[in-house]
């Protein structure tokens, strides 16, 4: 597997679960898959590895809030928020400041999003994966959008230690020092 697919691979597992080794273990497991696929099969073989590095880093989902409270929460978020903080999102934003904005979304939120949006994977697998019923996952993905989009307006950034835009304290894309 390409150096830049395992690098995505473990981006996407640490922005789902914010923890740095279970997303490096999740990788190397996955690489063993996918490293004895037939040639012939190759791309089928990383879309459904995929999958399997997702439900191995997510492990057992366990209790979120329920449809109803996920509704009450996107109806409150979007009479706040309207439209109008679209237009002040930084187009120039790179992938730290898009890190630190999804990895300040409440988990199941954030999982949500990044398995529908970003993933694009079908509702019926992201049901699956996070254990949810379907409106939950669709109320939980419209949360995200709405504090993503928040997030990278810029709303949140008022904390002292946010001084370097866009980096997250435990944030994957910060290099060891050199020593």
């Amino acid at each position: 597997m390409p150096a830049e697919r395992v690098f995505s691979l473990y981006w996407l597992g640490y922005l789902l679960t914010g923890d740095p080794e279970r997303s490096a273990q999740g990788v190397l497991e996955t690489l063993e898959i996918t490293d004895a696929a037939n040639p012939f099969f190759e791309s089928w073989m990383i879309t459904w590895a995929r999958k399997i590095f997702i439900s191995k880093v997510l492990g057992p989902v366990g209790p979120r809030a329920s449809a109803s409270e996920l509704r009450r929460r996107l109806h409150r978020l979007q009479a706040e928020t309207g439209n109008a903080f679209i237009e002040t999102i930084d187009g120039a934003a790179g992938k730290g400041e898009l890190e630190w904005a999804l990895l300040e979304i409440e988990t199941f939120p954030r999982r949500a999003l990044l398995l529908s949006v970003f993933e694009k994977l079908a509702i019926e697998d992201i049901v699956i994966l996070l254990n949810a019923d379907r409106e939950s996952v669709k109320a939980a993905t419209a949360i995200g959008l709405i504090e993503l989009a928040r997030n990278m307006a810029g709303e949140r950034i008022s904390k002292p230690a946010r001084q370097v835009r866009g980096m997250h304290p435990r944030s994957a894309c910060q290099l060891p020092a050199a020593g």
